[in-house]
């Protein structure tokens, strides 16, 4: 039994990946891209077990943020639109539109730098 699991049986699952995504969302604040990839990737392998939608989404902005620190537009287009969807489990009206709107941000960016591509 590797480390990880000792821990997720010890502290619960739930506690293991709030911890990922903070300590992913201190390298991002770091603008340490690599390390908030790597931590955010971790609470990606448990995420499917969490029933909490407040954890699950602090998780999915956290990744969205970690694509948009890594030019990868569209993957963070996705989570920050599917996060905008959000309004009827909780998320407040203010948040949703914010997303919303780092959505398209994110959508202008993909295409802009495609075209750039090109």
């Amino acid at each position: 039994m590797c480390i990880r699991d000792r821990i997720k049986d010890k502290v619960g699952v739930s506690t293991l990946v709030e911890a990922y995504v903070a300590i992913s969302d201190y390298y991002l604040d770091a603008q340490n891209n690599a390390d908030a990839y790597s931590y955010i990737a971790k609470a990606a392998k448990f995420i499917d077990e969490i029933d909490d939608i407040a954890i699950v989404c602090k998780y999915k902005y956290c990744y969205a943020q970690v694509h948009d620190a890594n030019l990868k537009f569209g993957q963070a287009a996705s989570l920050y639109y599917e996060l905008s969807q959000k309004g009827s489990v909780g998320v407040p009206e203010e948040e949703t539109k914010a997303f919303l709107e780092k959505a398209v941000i994110c959508t202008c960016l993909l295409y802009t730098s495609d075209a750039a591509d090109e």
